[in-house]
């Protein structure tokens, strides 16, 4: 069983990085660390913790001796973050297509059949269900990659994802 602080640095954790993928933290925001302590109801430690470990992975940046801001966007970015995301999927594809079995194929068809109900209905005007959206999005593409053999790509893949999730909420909202 986990440790009751790892569970909730967990949760916490979580719950920052879908506020910034989500633009709740906008783009360049300070992140003061009272108002985040109050808004997500975690310690100050904690918090560093968390923070650090998004600049780590490039949604948050630690600027020396002037805290943390919520990592900016530019075009530039997005360009980079898109074509990694359209090789590291297209490797992972490939292999999952050669490698792929019955199995693969009913899960993508599944994953396909959600995803393309919730766009249907977005098409039409609905918005509210850009959380399921998202979930199924990302179950798609999971379902693509899935048989592709490398926990390590899959790894790579799922924090480049987000961060183009990230580009695709902006637009969105």
């Amino acid at each position: 069983m986990s440790h009751p602080s790892s569970t909730v640095g967990s949760s916490t954790y979580e719950r920052i990085k879908r506020d910034v993928i989500f633009g709740e933290l906008a783009p360049g925001a300070k992140l003061k660390l009272d108002n985040l302590r109050t808004r997500y109801s975690a310690s100050v430690s904690t918090l560093r913790e968390i923070l650090n470990r998004l600049a780590s992975e490039g949604f948050v940046v630690a600027a020396e001796q002037r805290g943390f801001f919520v990592k900016p966007v530019s075009k530039d970015d997005l360009i980079e973050i898109a074509n990694l995301r359209v090789l590291l999927e297209c490797s992972a594809l490939e292999t999952s297509i050669a490698a792929g079995d019955t199995e693969w194929e009913g899960n993508l068809v599944a994953a396909h059949h959600k995803l393309h109900s919730v766009e249907q209905k977005m098409l039409l005007g609905d918005q509210s269900q850009k959380e399921l959206w998202k979930r199924y999005d990302w179950e798609f593409h999971q379902a693509l990659i899935s048989a592709c053999n490398s926990q390590n790509l899959l790894t790579l893949h799922g924090t480049i994802f987000e961060k183009y999730l990230r580009y695709q909420m902006l637009v969105l909202t």
